[in-house]
């Protein structure tokens, strides 16, 4: 390898005495193409030059130069230059590790860069010199300054930089204290002025006159104030008009909720009662005081889990699409009685959303039940007087085939009493009679008054008998009545006589929609998917104008007035679908015609 150290050379000159010169030694080792080493090449370089440059590159401030080897080993020192002898001989006294401490000294001589502090306040910048582009620093070189001479002219900038400072806070003080003393009198002024027209008082408004923007600031705040204070006058009038409005509406409204015949109810989330009008007290029996607070449903429920199920589905529903309006329904009143109502549920949503409680409307339908008793019974009634023709051309055929008989037995007891021929007649007499039983046993059936507690009702059977009671009907019109019934249809739930009054009059309206010659279709069938029996029937007439779909179903709405139609037939129809939990609606038939579809949802025992 390469290796720099500090030599001593003699110097001999003519006619002078020998002197010493420094010098640096340079030694490389040589080797051959193998590398064997063969042996050291030593090159020797005055420091003279050295020394100069070093000197004259150093700047101006105190402090000290060195020059090191890698060992250490001064080759300059900007201190020892006049001592090389001195220097060279006390090599292990005098080197990089006696002027700086060994982490400092290591650092620099592993060919760091970099500025450090030292020992006796000192600032160390120092650099690596190469040689070459092997890569390794023979050399190091630094500087050591005095913190203090480094810092002294920054020293200097604060030390003036702070004098300006105090100068210049002085002035300031000194005019702002002027300034004060100028601005500080109507400032404070309008600053109570404002302090008491934020606490809504009238105050007394500043009059300043110093003829500048403060002036100019008093009269814009006076103007200002002035203008609050008759808007704040307004506000208060209105606030005390829309008061009094409001307190004479909250009244009114008290007194409209109070004195309300149907009862009305208000509930918080949780079903608890927050309103219980006098309607409600005369309804259910319950003082306001005491049902205030209290469950609603463990108030007015029937212990019956369908209604139970039902209750827990309006609040769901009335949620989902925003109120369930005329529901007819069962409830139970203070004494244990279950009475017929009409209930309307109306959900109270914020503006965000937020559900706060329910308005809850019972209206007492114990009466409208009577009247829908005597509209099904007067739509049975007029049912039965078109049903009556037909009936007594029945009758009047038996009858006539009887007295034929009679008189044919008559004659023949008289001519030789022969026994044969009168067993004959006997028999086509029991024929007719039966045939006349069935007649009235069907007729009383449809005429009897309606079923007290639902039954299981075969529909099946049910249509057949309907269809047995207007087959003159349609005999006499001309119009075919067809049946399409699937095999083991389920019974269903309900009053027979109910459902028997919805065929008679489906099937008496579409006979009278359909033209001569035409067809009534009956179909009876399962629906899976909804879990119900399905009635459909279907006429071969015109169908139903569009003008007049949403009329049909209204009571007294009649279109055939002129032929002693009650206009109650399908308002009937739809009321005892909805006691039955099913529904009525209106379709286009695919011949044209009307097609009136029936929908009743079997219960879980039918299933």
């Amino acid at each position: 390898g390469r290796r720099i150290l500090p030599v001593e050379l003699r110097e001999y000159r003519p006619g002078r005495a020998e002197g010493v010169i420094p010098a640096v030694a340079i030694l490389q080792a040589v080797r051959d193409s193998t590398g064997r080493y063969l042996g050291v090449g030593v090159v020797e370089a005055e420091a003279e030059e050295l020394f100069a440059y070093l000197e004259t590159a150093s700047p101006g401030l105190a402090g000290t130069t060195g020059l090191v080897t890698s060992d250490g080993l001064f080759l300059y020192h900007s201190e020892y230059k006049r001592d090389w002898s001195s220097l060279l001989a006390r090599q292990s006294e005098v080197n990089l590790f006696s002027d700086f401490s060994p982490e400092l000294a290591q650092r620099i001589l592993e060919g760091a860069s970099g500025t450090s502090e030292a020992e006796r306040g000192l600032l160390v910048g120092f650099r690596p010199i190469h040689f070459g582009p092997s890569g390794a620093a023979p050399l190091a070189l630094y500087r050591a300054v005095p913190a203090s001479v480094v810092w002294a002219p920054v020293r200097r900038f604060l030390t003036v930089t702070l004098v300006v400072g105090v100068l210049i806070t002085t002035l300031v003080l000194v005019v702002s204290v002027l300034a004060a003393q100028q601005f500080s009198g109507p400032i404070l002024q309008l600053q109570r002025a404002a302090n008491e027209l934020a606490r809504g008082g009238e105050p007394e408004l500043p009059v300043v006159e110093t003829n500048d923007e403060i002036e100019d600031l008093a009269h814009d705040f006076g103007r200002m104030a002035t203008a609050l204070i008759e808007h704040r006058r307004g506000l208060e009038r209105m606030v005390e008009e829309r008061t009094r409005e409001l307190r004479v509406a909250r009244t009114e409204l008290h007194e409209v909720v109070s004195n309300a015949r149907d009862a009305i109810i208000g509930i918080d989330t949780e079903c608890r009662v927050r309103l219980w009008n006098r309607g409600a007290e005369e309804l259910f029996g319950y003082p306001a005081e005491e049902a205030v607070g209290h469950d609603l449903d463990e108030l007015i429920l029937p212990d019956d889990e369908d209604l139970r199920r039902e209750s827990e589905y309006v609040a769901i529903a009335a949620r989902r699409m925003g109120s369930v309006s005329g529901l007819r329904t069962r409830r139970r009143t203070r004494c244990g009685e279950v009475i017929d109502v009409s209930l309307t549920y109306s959900p109270i949503v914020e503006e965000d959303g937020t559900f706060r409680g329910a308005a809850v409307i019972v209206r007492d339908d114990r009466m409208g039940r009577e009247m829908e008793e005597q509209m099904r019974r007067s739509e049975r009634l007029a049912a039965i007087s078109i049903m009556a023709a037909g009936i007594a051309h029945e009758l009047n055929n038996p009858l006539a085939v009887m007295a034929n008989r009679i008189e044919l037995m008559q004659r023949d007891i008289d001519r030789s009493g022969d026994a044969p021929a009168i067993a004959k007649d006997l028999e086509v007499l029991g024929r007719q009679i039966g045939r006349i039983k069935g007649i009235t046993s069907d007729l009383l059936n449809f005429a009897r008054e309606e079923d007290g507690d639902p039954v299981a009702v075969d529909m099946r059977e049910t249509a057949e008998r309907v269809g047995r009671l207007l087959e003159h009907t349609f005999l006499k019109k001309n119009v075919h009545l067809a049946f399409e019934i699937e095999d083991e249809l389920p019974s269903v739930m309900g009053s027979e006589r109910a459902i028997e009054t919805v065929l008679v009059n489906l099937l008496i309206n579409a006979v009278q929609a359909t033209p001569e010659g035409g067809r009534v279709c009956v179909r009876l069938r399962r629906d899976a998917g909804e879990d119900a029996v399905v009635l459909e029937v279907e006429d071969s007439g015109t169908g139903v104008p569009d003008d007049l779909r949403t009329r049909i179903f209204q009571p007294f709405f009649t279109t055939k007035a002129s032929a002693g139609g009650t206009g109650l037939g399908l308002a009937v129809c739809r009321a005892v679908m909805e006691r039955h939990r099913g529904a009525l609606t209106l379709h286009d038939a695919p011949s044209g015609g009307a097609l009136f579809r029936a929908v009743f949802p079997l219960s879980q025992e039918n299933t």
